[in-house]
């Protein structure tokens, strides 16, 4: 029995694309997150379809910002003693990290820069807290809530 292909509209190739991009290039990491086979993945990165281009910056900020929320909710469970004390400090370091790279390299993206070149020095908590939350003022107190979108 032959099985029946995927069919994947636009929106789902650029915020494939997009994350793709928050993973700088890693095609093996991308299609695993997202389930799809690589092949597909190689293919729309080579011969992106019109639509599709237009879409993928959109869906990088999309992708920024929902990056950036993962980043408060992190944050807020750094002042949560009794989640704190359930969670690891590598595993929130961890996730921590991951976000703000990711945040970094979408950052990058959008300001035409290449995220390879120009790598992240050592930075401090509060740097860190900055980078990810988009300009706050880096401290815990402020991590609480995400910042106002008026």
């Amino acid at each position: 029995m032959a099985r029946k292909r995927r069919e994947y509209s636009d929106e789902q190739r650029a915020e494939a694309l997009a994350l793709l991009d928050a993973n700088e290039g890693n095609v093996r990491r991308t299609a695993r997150e997202l389930g799809i086979p690589r092949g597909t993945l190689l293919s729309w990165k080579d011969k992106p379809k019109a639509g599709v281009s237009k879409l993928r910056p959109q869906k990088r900020g999309s992708l920024f910002e929902a990056g950036k929320n993962v980043a408060w909710l992190l944050a807020g469970k750094l002042q949560d003693e009794e989640k704190l004390r359930k969670a690891s400090y590598r595993d929130i370091a961890t996730s921590f990290g991951i976000v703000v790279d990711k945040l970094e390299v979408l950052r990058k993206l959008e300001m035409g820069e290449n995220p390879r070149q120009m790598r992240t020095p050592d930075l401090t908590d509060e740097q860190l807290l900055t980078i990810a939350t988009g300009g706050g003022n880096g401290t815990t107190e402020a991590a609480s809530s995400p910042p106002s979108t008026d």
